[in-house]
């Protein structure tokens, strides 16, 4: 029987739809579990991209706050998504700190901990190159879960 679903939430049009889903799955009772990742790795990343010397840890917090700036109006989003269909969610944020295996590790470490029955996540229209590059979030779920994992679509308007 289901009663908590793991979603991952990031902002994008994509993981609002996932959030959506997790709405129409099951009946109210079913428990609905937000899960941002701030990944550290990214941000330093992010920071070796635009520095013309080395990375500071300056560089990284100036991101991470950006990130939680983002964060924040994800959640505000994801909340106004829930109240729509009379749903709430348990919200939270989780360090995906290098060395840790990635981000989506560190949200399915999160999903079993928060004793999910099955995970959803938004799939994004990214680059072909940074994702063979990179790899992918819902990727690495689908091939790496125990747990059911479905990879819901971004709505039809932005995926052309």
């Amino acid at each position: 029987m289901l009663t908590r679903i793991a979603v991952a939430i990031d902002g994008s049009q994509a993981s609002l739809a996932a959030v959506q889903k997790a709405c129409a799955i099951g009946p109210d009772t079913v428990s609905i579990y937000l899960t941002a990742v701030k990944d550290y790795g990214a941000f330093q990343q992010e920071a070796a991209a635009e520095a013309d010397e080395g990375v500071s840890g300056d560089d990284v917090v100036v991101f991470a706050k950006d990130w939680d700036h983002t964060a924040r109006n994800a959640h505000q989003e994801a909340k106004a998504v829930l109240a729509a269909c009379g749903r709430t969610a348990i919200w939270t944020v989780v360090d995906a700190m290098p060395g840790q295996g990635g981000p989506a590790k560190v949200f399915y470490q999160r999903a079993l901990k928060d004793k999910a029955d099955m995970i959803l996540v938004g799939r994004h229209q990214g680059s072909a190159f940074v994702e063979g590059l990179l790899g992918s979030f819902p990727r690495w779920l689908v091939s790496h879960s125990a747990l059911p994992v479905a990879v819901i679509p971004p709505p039809a308007e932005i995926s052309k």
